[in-house]
């Protein structure tokens, strides 16, 4: 990349160089020297390094002016080009002024002879060749204007062409007066007809050969647009096929087959498709480098310069051909802008490190230095060199580099595609791998669930009979206790209390796990006076905190509540035996009072009490302190049944003072 860089700057100091030597040397007047010419097989000599030119300024000298005039300037280059060598001549910067082109030639045989004069031009506005012979005598070699038929040309072939006939050491003159279509530099040769037709023939060979290459390659891609991208491939396509339009419209080879009797239509064409060119390299790139992701801000520029080669496409092709017009500038600034775009997508494409952007960013730096190359190379080097420009292969170099610049990056982003691609199967692969593994470990679980849920069914089953069991020995019991405690009354109804809540326990069980049962356990709620719960828990819990050494002070609560008496029990009957299970000493207090919005229920301790986190750790199942001998399931199931029931639950508790737990019983009068 750097190489090339360096070769453009090269190139662009040369053409400045040339450009002022050629201002340099125009300052006085010049005169041709004579050209010799001979039968060898291989002559060829450049016109433009021998002959000297003047421009037609007032576009009214004519052959007896042109022989007259006496300050001719050197041409000192293959190109006779009065649009560059005398740019400040002109009235405006796009009329095509008339150039006359000088050259002196000689018969250095000692036999008649005949020589091809070749312009290396395709078409022009007009062109007029003249052979002012020793005697005086003008011969008019060519008179040719782009409204001609191709048919009209007096040597058939793409380039405008002339014989000429000498006598044995005759001397003459001769004289072109010609206007260009697109620019105003021709580069006539004098040739043997050998040479003639063997460049003919090589170049022909090569021009097939391009063109041939460049559609197998348009076609390659089409069959392959899956594997390269298929907006990439047509976007490539686009430009091959632009890229060969152009080149055989600018060569000539298509007007004798499609426009043989409208040349103008044709150089109107080809004019105007050097603008799509442009934009399929851009689009290209666009595609490529992905700009649309990458930098989509810059990549609304790029769509804007596509949109603007579309508009100008077509406003070109309807204009007058050469006209002065506001389009011309822009005309002018396309190929500038393509550069600056061309050469910021490649450092995109770069910076970003796109699959393909290296070899992409090497085809923007070819471009600029070729394009150097054959707008500002000087053509005053060697003839045999300079040919090839005025061949138009630097065109063919240009677009091959271009063209395998742009495979080659196609071909890398598309092989890193791929490869992301694998990868991604690879994945995909191994993730229905992972999935296979895991529906089988799910289908172990589904039998495992199973399997516990039989043993889940079957221990409900023995609970069931197990409460069922214990109905009968309670209802003995209960009997038993009345027939022998009849002299302590308190302790008689204490215990058939307690039966009670044992008996509507086994009750609430029996009902809920009745094989194949699908009611709800949840027994309908009742009014009733929460006294009547408050009153058989101090019952029950107050000989066995006095047992352990500690006061239990109970006040009897008033007031009606609406709820499960049974699950009202077991909340306070778990909270109570907490409180006396974790308390030393001091005193457990049960007691309630009413608030806005029901009946609040609290149960106090003087215990070790538990911090926050200790808490949220205890309200769940089995978890239980060290030092405790319970089975960590009393305060889940109180939040558990008070969740069910509505209950607002707190715990309120500080370590060292202990603990009070509360059930708020809402909407009760």
């Amino acid at each position: 990349m750097k190489s090339a860089f360096q070769l453009s700057l090269i190139f662009l100091m040369v053409a400045l160089l040339s450009v002022v030597s050629a201002a340099q040397s125009n300052d006085q007047s010049h005169q041709p020297t004579i050209i010799v010419l001979n039968s060898n097989p291989e002559f060829n000599v450049e016109l433009g390094l021998h002959g000297v030119y003047e421009l037609d300024l007032e576009k009214k000298i004519d052959l007896k002016g042109a022989r007259q005039y006496e300050h001719w300037k050197s041409v000192g280059q293959v190109e006779v080009d009065g649009f560059d060598l005398a740019p400040d001549a002109r009235p405006d910067g796009f009329e095509r002024l008339p150039v006359w082109f000088f050259a002196k030639i000689k018969n250095g045989e000692n036999r008649a002879g005949t020589w091809r004069l070749d312009t290396r031009v395709e078409v022009f506005n007009k062109i007029n060749i003249f052979l002012v012979r020793e005697n005086g005598k003008i011969d008019v070699l060519l008179e040719h204007s782009v409204d001609d038929s191709y048919s009209s040309r007096p040597v058939p072939g793409r380039h405008i062409s002339a014989d000429l006939n000498l006598d044995p050491g005759e001397q003459a003159e001769i004289y072109i007066h010609y206007s260009g279509l697109f620019h105003e530099a021709i580069s006539p040769t004098i040739s043997n007809l050998d040479y003639f037709y063997k460049q003919r023939r090589n170049d022909q060979t090569i021009s097939m050969l391009y063109v041939g290459l460049a559609l197998a390659a348009a076609a390659f891609t089409l069959l392959l647009s899956s594997f390269f991208g298929r907006w990439i491939s047509l976007t490539f396509i686009a430009y091959l096929l632009c890229s060969v339009g152009l080149y055989l419209g600018l060569t000539g080879r298509l007007v004798p087959y499609f426009f043989p009797n409208n040349q103008l239509f044709a150089a109107k064409v080809w004019d105007t498709l050097f603008y799509p060119l442009l934009a399929t390299m851009v689009m290209f790139g666009q595609a490529l480098i992905d700009l649309k992701k990458n930098a989509p801000r810059y990549n609304l520029l790029v769509r804007a310069f596509i949109g603007m080669c579309a508009v100008y496409s077509i406003l070109n092709f309807a204009k007058p051909l050469n006209s002065s017009t506001w389009l011309n500038f822009f005309g002018y600034s396309v190929l500038p802008i393509f550069c600056v775009l061309h050469l910021t997508t490649c450092w995109i494409g770069v910076k970003t490190r796109q699959k393909g952007g290296i070899p992409f960013a090497i085809s923007g730096l070819i471009f600029i230095a070729l394009t150097i190359a054959m707008f500002f190379l000087p053509t005053s080097l060697t003839s045999d060199f300079i040919a090839l420009h005025t061949a138009h292969y630097p065109l063919i170099v240009l677009m091959v580099s271009e063209t395998t610049a742009f495979a080659v990056a196609m071909a890398i982003r598309a092989g890193g595609v791929k490869k992301e691609r694998d990868l991604a199967i690879a994945a995909e692969l191994q993730s229905a791998q992972d999935k296979l593994h895991l529906s089988e470990k799910l289908r172990n679980t589904e039998t495992e669930y199973e399997r516990v849920r039989l043993q889940s069914n079957k221990r409900r089953d023995q609970l069931t009979s197990v409460s069922h069991d214990l109905l009968q020995p309670l209802t003995s019991l209960r009997s038993a206790i009345a027939n022998n405690m009849t002299e302590d009354k308190d302790k008689a109804v204490e215990m058939g209390q307690a039966l009670d809540y044992l008996e509507s326990l086994a009750k609430e069980n029996l009902g809920a796990n009745k094989s194949g049962s699908k009611q709800s356990s949840k027994l309908p709620d009742e009014n009733f006076s929460a006294h009547i719960v408050t009153d058989n828990i101090a019952r029950m819990f107050k000989p066995e905190a006095e047992a352990k050494g500690l006061e239990f002070e109970y006040s009897p609560l008033t007031g009606m509540v609406k709820t499960d008496p049974v699950d009202l029990m077991r909340v306070l009957s778990n909270l109570v035996s907490n409180a006396i299970k974790h308390t030393e000493e001091g005193r457990i207090v049960l007691s309630g009072h009413k608030t806005e919005k029901g009946l609040k229920i609290s149960v106090k301790d003087t215990g070790p009490g538990m911090s926050e986190e200790e808490i949220e750790t205890y309200l769940a199942p089995y978890e239980k302190g060290s030092k405790s001998k319970g089975t960590g399931l009393g305060l889940h199931l109180v939040k558990t049944k008070s969740d069910e029931q509505g209950y607002k639950f707190e715990i309120e508790s500080t370590p060292g003072k202990g603990t009070c737990a509360s059930v708020l019983i809402e909407g009760n009068d």
